[in-house]
């Protein structure tokens, strides 16, 4: 009876579900590994010197990191406008809501709840003391109120994705009534998240009071300044608002997509290189614009192309290793962590030499392998099945009552 006013069927009966972009896959699994190579440098290349530990490679770590990061989020915009908009527009507001976050809640939070209940030893405090923590990662609200520290810091990206479905649903109806000149929009659009990201880079100073308003402890909490660049939803959405609008490209401009998709790929990919390499280098052209937005363009127009059938590298996207890895992709971005801490104890801090850069080499592959077998059991045996359980048991029909 709780559903029956609402008169849900099952999704196949309400719409029927867009076509699948294999390509999207591929992404989703190259941002995946991009984290985890990033992540896994930074973890095994550390050796010991006079002045401590360092890692050699910290830069370079970094920018996959960032590049990984931007990728899912700009990623994220794309498939969720490419799924949702139109339901959006043509079912009632309150029935296309109530459906948009079942299924978005059943993708992400078993998962989630999982990795944070295996990693509840490493909170530092008790959670009694800290009632608003607790309740911000049952809700995955953590990264909007600097807490994501407490307990699980990668989970961080998936209280920020949380609250980009939000924003969405604000943006969900205006956004598919594009009918014409999308990619227009979409130029003006990374046109001005650019001038406006610049201008609070520029001006930051100003909002300095604001941001150091902003809740901090040093167990649970970020540097407030590194969290209103990294970690804050406000900022961060900028990367996923690209990746709606490039959806619209793709949905609505299919010859412009067509005509210079070649030229407008390798300038992506020759563009996402160089910065890339430029990062590693040290340089850091970009402000604090270094660890979020710098990439986003970029990826819009990467997304864009390789959904083309004239793509260079969409071919590889579609492999099925690709299609595999972006279907592992979430499992893996959560995993890499814990399986870094397992075997942690497997890696000793030696002095900078050629055979330690060996064994840290050794050592990376040995973490890309493991996360690889462990993300790909936890989808299908864990993953794969919670989701569908919680879609089907919150979104089928319900019975009548006599």
């Amino acid at each position: 009876m709780l559903f029956q006013s609402r008169n849900l069927a099952p999704t196949s009966q309400l719409k029927k579900p867009s076509p699948h972009i294999a390509s999207l896959d591929g992404l989703r699994g190259l941002a995946a590994y991009f984290v985890l190579l990033g992540h896994s440098i930074d973890f095994s290349f550390r050796f010991q010197s006079a002045n401590g530990v360092y890692g050699p490679f910290g830069p370079l770590a970094k920018q996959f990191a960032y590049f990984g990061m931007s990728l899912f989020f700009v990623l994220s915009g794309f498939v969720i406008t490419y799924n949702y908009a139109e339901s959006f527009k043509e079912q009632r507001f309150h029935i296309a809501l109530y459906r948009f976050f079942v299924a978005r809640i059943a993708r992400l939070y078993p998962l989630y709840a999982l990795t944070i209940f295996l990693w509840w030893t490493q909170f530092q405090v008790s959670f009694a003391e800290h009632p608003g923590t607790l309740l911000a990662y049952l809700t995955m609200t953590a990264s909007w109120f600097n807490v994501e520290q407490a307990v699980f810091p990668p989970a961080w990206s998936i209280s920020t994705e949380f609250a980009f479905y939000f924003i969405f649903v604000l943006l969900a109806v205006p956004v598919a009534t594009i009918q014409r000149f999308a990619s227009v929009w979409f130029i003006a659009t990374n046109a001005l998240l650019i001038v406006a990201l610049l201008a609070i880079n520029e001006w930051f100073s100003t909002l300095t009071p604001y941001v150091n308003a902003v809740y901090t402890d040093q167990v649970v909490s970020a540097p407030q300044e590194y969290w209103f660049w990294y970690y804050n939803p406000m900022i961060r959405v900028a990367e996923f608002v690209i990746g709606v609008f490039a959806c619209e490209v793709y949905l609505r401009s299919p010859p412009i997509i067509s005509g210079v998709c070649k030229t407008l790929e390798i300038a992506a990919i020759v563009y996402c290189g160089m910065v890339i390499a430029i990062g590693a280098a040290g340089a850091m052209p970009f402000g604090r614009l270094e660890m979020n937005f710098k990439y986003a363009p970029a990826l819009g127009i990467l997304l864009i192309c390789t959904t083309s059938p004239n793509s260079i590298f969409g071919p590889v996207l579609r492999t099925p290793v690709a299609a595999i890895a972006g279907e592992i992709s979430y499992s893996v971005y959560m995993w890499q962590m814990v399986i870094m801490a397992a075997m942690s104890h497997y890696f000793a801090r030696i002095d900078d030499s050629f055979g330690a850069y060996v064994l840290s080499t050794i050592m990376i592959l040995m973490i890309a392998l493991v996360t690889t077998f462990v993300s790909y059991g936890s989808f299908h045996l864990f993953e794969k099945p919670l989701r569908f359980l919680i879609r089907n048991a919150l979104l089928r029909k319900p019975q009548k009552t006599q």
